[in-house]
């Protein structure tokens, strides 16, 4: 079993990933608040925005769906970790 000590925000959930993609089936994802998504769970006043063009801010393995905006609202990119 691989425990990631990291809350489950994009770096978590991206380690989670490539470590499936090497074979690692039996993971262990530790995250200490109400649900997922780091910053993105936490932060959710009016207008909160990725300050980062979307595309580079995805997960390789899994790139969701077509973005609204090039600097995606916070609910959107809760959605996607979700």
């Amino acid at each position: 079993m691989v425990l990631i000590d990291m809350v489950a925000q994009l770096g978590g959930l991206c380690t989670a990933a490539e470590l499936r993609e090497a074979g690692f089936t039996d993971l262990v994802i530790l995250e200490k608040s109400s649900d997922l998504g780091g910053v993105w769970h936490a932060n959710r006043y009016p207008n909160v925005a990725c300050d980062t063009p979307i595309d580079m801010y995805s997960i390789r393995c899994f790139p969701g769906g077509k973005w609204s905006t090039n600097f995606a609202p916070g609910q959107k990119i809760w959605s996607y970790v979700k």
